[in-house]
Protein backbone atom coordinates (compact mmCIF):
# COMPACT_ATOMS: atom_id res chain seq x y z
CA UNK A 1 0.00 0.00 0.00
CA UNK A 2 1.32 3.28 -0.98
CA UNK A 3 0.74 6.38 0.88
CA UNK A 4 1.49 10.00 0.38
CA UNK A 5 0.36 11.43 3.72
CA UNK A 6 -2.87 12.59 4.93
CA UNK A 7 -5.97 11.48 7.21
CA UNK A 8 -7.52 8.34 7.00
CA UNK A 9 -11.15 8.51 6.42
CA UNK A 10 -13.87 5.53 6.29
CA UNK A 11 -16.45 5.64 3.34
CA UNK A 12 -19.30 3.26 2.09
CA UNK A 13 -19.85 3.44 -1.54
CA UNK A 14 -23.50 3.37 -1.90
CA UNK A 15 -24.25 5.20 -5.57
CA UNK A 16 -22.55 4.84 -9.15
CA UNK A 17 -19.48 7.09 -9.85
CA UNK A 18 -20.20 9.55 -12.61
CA UNK A 19 -18.68 8.13 -15.77
CA UNK A 20 -16.11 10.89 -17.34
CA UNK A 21 -14.39 10.46 -20.49
CA UNK A 22 -10.63 11.13 -20.15
CA UNK A 23 -7.98 11.98 -22.52
CA UNK A 24 -4.28 10.04 -21.94
CA UNK A 25 -1.34 12.42 -22.53
CA UNK A 26 -0.57 9.53 -25.80
CA UNK A 27 -4.38 10.34 -27.04
CA UNK A 28 -6.03 6.90 -25.78
CA UNK A 29 -9.37 7.52 -24.46
CA UNK A 30 -10.59 5.89 -21.07
CA UNK A 31 -13.29 6.23 -18.64
CA UNK A 32 -12.86 7.00 -15.23
CA UNK A 33 -15.41 7.78 -12.40
CA UNK A 34 -15.72 10.24 -10.47
CA UNK A 35 -17.44 10.39 -6.58
CA UNK A 36 -18.51 12.71 -4.34
CA UNK A 37 -18.95 11.13 -0.90
CA UNK A 38 -18.83 11.77 2.64
CA UNK A 39 -16.08 10.12 4.73
CA UNK A 40 -15.22 9.98 8.46
CA UNK A 41 -12.17 9.64 10.49
CA UNK A 42 -11.26 7.62 13.65
CA UNK A 43 -12.81 10.12 15.47
CA UNK A 44 -16.35 9.81 13.82
CA UNK A 45 -16.02 13.63 12.25
CA UNK A 46 -16.84 13.73 8.82
CA UNK A 47 -15.56 15.14 5.23
CA UNK A 48 -16.85 15.94 1.67
CA UNK A 49 -14.40 14.03 -0.26
CA UNK A 50 -13.89 13.84 -3.98
CA UNK A 51 -11.54 11.15 -5.95
CA UNK A 52 -11.78 9.22 -9.27
CA UNK A 53 -11.57 5.47 -9.89
CA UNK A 54 -10.38 3.50 -13.15
CA UNK A 55 -13.72 1.24 -12.44
CA UNK A 56 -17.14 2.05 -10.83
CA UNK A 57 -17.28 0.92 -7.54
CA UNK A 58 -19.70 -2.37 -6.20
CA UNK A 59 -22.36 -0.41 -4.33
CA UNK A 60 -21.77 -1.49 -0.49
CA UNK A 61 -18.14 -1.62 -0.71
CA UNK A 62 -16.31 0.27 2.41
CA UNK A 63 -12.85 1.84 1.66
CA UNK A 64 -10.32 3.01 4.03
CA UNK A 65 -8.34 5.90 2.38
CA UNK A 66 -5.83 8.12 2.60
CA UNK A 67 -7.18 11.32 1.42
CA UNK A 68 -5.14 14.90 0.88
CA UNK A 69 -5.78 17.81 -0.61
CA UNK A 70 -2.76 17.79 -3.40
Amino acid sequence: KISYGGTSYYVKISEDGQKVEKHADSGEIFDSYDYKIIGYDKNGDQKSLGFDADHNLRKGAYLDMTYNSE
